[in-house]
């Protein structure tokens, strides 16, 4: 397996694992709640909201997923390249790089949604989607960037540099779930 492959399955992975934490984390929280408190909440809401936000922006989700692969396959490759062949920060680069893939998903959703308004409005749309994207957008994407990498980078990092030194490639969740289904 090539050294930038590496790389690019281990993304792959903590950015799958990411999204699952994401999506359990609602659930988590309100059962914390209930524990200490006698107020029943639903955490029903969150989904459904998020599910009609969905709805009518089918055509910029997928085009936010196909960017995040295509970020996945570029930084990967070249985060795994840096840690084993160069001999880089492992846990720097690994935030750098999911740090990156935070401000890549930033541009790709202004441009996207500036796109869409200059369909709609002309270039005065077009600049003041991108205006509202960097007022109100840019900000939330660096935190929430940040973080993300703080939190995961550590993982990917050493997962990368192991898989380079033993030449193994990283366990991938396919590989993982057949494990825990035998």
């Amino acid at each position: 397996m090539s050294i930038k492959n590496i790389g690019r399955i281990a993304l792959f992975k903590w950015s799958i694992i990411s999204v699952l934490v994401f999506f359990a984390l609602p659930v988590i929280i309100v059962l914390t709640y209930q524990i200490f408190t006698d107020e029943s909440i639903s955490v029903t809401t969150f989904y459904k909201n998020l599910k009609s936000d969905l709805k009518g922006n089918e055509i910029f989700v997928i085009i936010q997923i196909f960017v995040i692969l295509l970020g996945i396959w570029v930084f990967g490759g070249i985060a795994s390249w840096l840690i084993i062949k160069k001999k880089r920060n492992r846990f720097f680069i690994s935030w750098l790089t999911i740090f990156s893939l935070w401000i890549l998903l930033f541009f790709s959703s202004a441009i996207t949604a500036g796109i869409s308004d200059l369909s709609k409005y002309g270039q005065n749309g077009f600049m003041s989607e991108l205006i509202g994207w960097l007022a109100y957008g840019l900000s939330l994407y660096i935190v929430l960037g940040a973080v993300h990498g703080l939190l995961f980078g550590h993982f990917l990092g050493r997962e990368i540099f192991k898989a380079g030194q033993q030449g193994k490639r990283p366990i991938t969740l396919g590989l993982l779930l057949r494990w825990l289904t035998e």
